[in-house]
């Protein structure tokens, strides 16, 4: 919403229309979307911009910045969720990435593709209990939080949970 300067265009701006015809025009695009969304998900301000959406996209990349191509990317994967699947492989990847910001979008996209599948999911988060962003590690512990219950009894001991997130060992939970 660039072009908007002012309360009164604010108000006059149909964010759901906006937000539809961009979810048709995903949805449209489908799997043919992921690459973009993958490397808008790494965009750095950079100067440079990705033209392929321009005249598809209601929310095209052109001269967006990158928390703006982020955005976009997290909400294209929102959109797309389980027809997304085939981008998991490189997400699980980006979760390793040098950026702490890349590292969580990654795990923030997986989320929206694999829902909240604990069995999956919580070998990847594991790893952030011990990453070097402070941000990650405390955002990491409330999804495992949410996941940690989903597990079967001793699952969370076997895969590394309460090593990786001391704090969320409970009474209940099983000690070494």
């Amino acid at each position: 919403m660039r072009d908007v300067h002012s309360l009164s265009q604010l108000q006059s701006v149909d964010v759901s229309a906006r937000f539809e015809a961009s979810r048709q025009a995903v949805q449209a695009i489908g799997t043919n979307a992921l690459p973009f969304l993958l490397d808008w998900m790494q965009a750095r301000d950079s100067g440079s911009g990705i033209a392929w959406a321009d005249g598809y996209l209601p929310f095209g990349a052109p001269g967006r910045s990158a928390l703006e191509k982020h955005a976009m990317a997290q909400a294209g994967f929102m959109i797309l969720q389980k027809e997304a699947r085939p981008a998991v492989p490189a997400l699980i990847q980006l979760t390793k990435d040098d950026n702490p910001g890349v590292r969580m979008r990654a795990f923030d996209s997986l989320m929206l593709v694999m829902g909240a599948d604990a069995k999956s999911l919580v070998p990847i988060l594991v790893p952030f209990g011990h990453d070097p962003d402070a941000g990650n590690r405390a955002r990491a512990a409330q999804y495992m939080q949410w996941l940690t219950p989903l597990l079967a009894p001793g699952e969370a001991e076997t895969d590394g949970v309460y090593e990786a997130f001391p704090e969320l060992r409970t009474e209940s939970a099983p000690t070494q």
